[in-house]
């Protein structure tokens, strides 16, 4: 027998509910904040996991950005070369 745990599963945009509700507008902020794009978006038990696939080049974050960071409530956050992992 093969057991498959998982943690998360892939969810979309609209999964997340209107334009105002609190999770699409955080999503929406990050989103916004780094000029990237949606890469993937994953739900688990421990709340969200936003993957956001930025220009190249952006793996610096400037104190502004820092700022608004801190006000969004994320749980942590992870950059490689082209994304950034966001969980909330």
């Amino acid at each position: 027998m093969k057991v498959i745990i998982r943690e998360a599963s892939e969810i979309t945009m609209d999964d997340l509910g209107q334009a105002g509700s609190s999770k699409r507008s955080t999503a929406d902020k990050i989103i916004r904040l780094f000029q990237g794009k949606l890469d993937s978006l994953w739900e688990g038990i421990n709340g969200l996991i936003l993957v956001v696939k930025v220009p190249t080049g952006k793996t610096r974050l400037t104190i502004d950005q820092i700022k608004k960071l801190s006000k969004l409530n994320i749980r942590w956050m992870e950059q490689k070369k082209d994304t950034i992992a966001i969980g909330f």
